[in-house]
């Protein structure tokens, strides 16, 4: 036990702490605000109370395509940081895993629709043009990269990004409720989203298989 905790003491630190100021964030707002604990720690469902178990299953499937799709790039720049050549791919994966990030928070905590503007004070439209610089910016960067791969998911999922908030934009402007609009956006949105996920799934495990073929470093090379 003892040998294992002094082996594991620095993963169990990374691990946790998060955890612990999570809870502790938790605990300050319920003290400040007086908000009830469960508001924060239990389902969303049951806090609303009578909705049917069916309600936001699309957005709550996206949550997790997205969480994955990052947690896939992440765990690809770890391994390809490791490897015996000087390119951008590692770079690649790593910028990846961050858009991604960006983006499921958008989606997971309603960002551009209520987080932003109400928390923050920046307008949807901001919100969208910062994104969007973010998106061609990465794009620029790592254009090479991304020209060596099967890029034809990525043009499709950032097209249905453009449709969907297209839709948003549209629907917001006329000022219009209609039923099938949800479908539009979101439905361009998870169309999006599935490409988006595919192709960085591809392309990292591609990495990964090609990384593993590479010659391991020479020792003398490294002293040298």
């Amino acid at each position: 036990m003892a040998r294992q905790w002094s082996r594991l003491r620095s993963t169990i630190t990374i691990i946790y702490t998060p955890v612990a100021i999570a809870l502790a964030v938790v605990v300050v707002v319920r003290m400040r605000t007086g908000i009830a604990i469960a508001d924060f720690t239990v389902d969303p469902l049951i806090v609303v109370g009578g909705a049917p178990v069916y309600t936001g299953i699309l957005s709550t499937i996206g949550g997790l395509v997205w969480a994955s799709t990052m947690a896939i790039c992440l765990f690809g720049w770890a391994t390809a940081r490791t490897w015996p050549r000087s390119d951008q791919s590692a770079s690649f994966l790593l910028a990846a895993g961050i858009v991604t990030l960006v983006l499921m928070v958008d989606d997971v905590f309603l960002g551009h629709e209520i987080l932003y503007p109400q928390y923050v004070g920046l307008d949807e439209r901001v919100v969208y043009a910062i994104y969007g610089v973010m998106i061609l910016g990465f794009m620029a960067a790592f254009r090479a990269v991304i020209l060596r791969t099967d890029f034809l998911l990525l043009a499709i999922a950032l097209a249905g990004f453009a449709l969907s908030i297209a839709f948003d934009v549209i629907a917001e402007l006329t000022n219009v409720a209609v039923p099938a609009a949800f479908l539009w956006e979101d439905g361009a949105k998870l169309f999006a989203l599935v490409s988006w996920a595919a192709y960085f799934i591809m392309t990292t495990s591609q990495y990964i298989q090609g990384g593993a073929r590479l010659p391991a470093p020479d020792p003398g090379e490294r002293r040298s």
